[in-house]
């Protein structure tokens, strides 16, 4: 049984940042944040571009899920007993679909599989200022928000999630690689 979720945390950050701040690609950064946008907008995200007053650089985005939030009834259950992890699971779990996206964006932008080991995307997500690393396992299975938020939990045990906490998900875009001209 499924049951709506309250106080979820009302927007959030997606950075998409140059893999090699020397030599940025700003034609990959925004073709990454347009699919992206594209694919959080079809499925009931509000994505807001952010002004940074730069040129280049970082992409900046917030994110708002105006569809109601569901969730299985035992994560519930373990919100009442255990409340920061509740609190984490919670966020975690909306965060997941832009997450795996973001990974399926940078596979199909790949030409060789060994490209993707070479070059492999990372996302770090910072909660009040504490920070784990993603990698693309992280986010395989649906049992995952739970296993993430254990860790979070392990790695940072002083900080206390609320619905409050501000949240940003970053990753770097690596440079696509051009075939070469003839």
């Amino acid at each position: 049984m499924a049951a709506a979720i309250p106080n979820l945390p009302s927007s959030y950050t997606l950075v998409l940042a140059p893999a090699d701040e020397r030599e940025p690609d700003p034609a990959e950064l925004t073709r990454v944040g347009q699919q992206i946008v594209g694919t959080l907008e079809r499925e009931g995200w509000t994505v807001t571009p952010v002004y940074t007053g730069q040129r280049g650089g970082e992409v900046i985005l917030q994110l708002v899920n105006q569809g109601l939030q569901i969730i299985e009834a035992d994560v519930m259950a373990q919100q009442a007993a255990i409340g920061v992890l509740a609190n984490l699971c919670t966020i975690i779990g909306t965060l997941l679909p832009p997450v795996r996206h973001l990974f399926h964006i940078h596979q199909q932008s790949v030409t060789k599989p060994q490209a993707a080991v070479e070059a492999p995307v990372t996302i770090t997500l910072t909660i009040d200022g504490a920070t784990i690393t993603l990698t693309s396992a992280d986010v395989a299975g649906d049992q995952r928000a739970m296993q993430l938020a254990e860790r979070f939990l392990r790695e940072h045990p002083s900080v206390t999630v609320t619905p409050q906490s501000q949240i940003t998900l970053q990753t770097r875009v690596p440079k696509r690689n051009k075939p070469k001209k003839r």
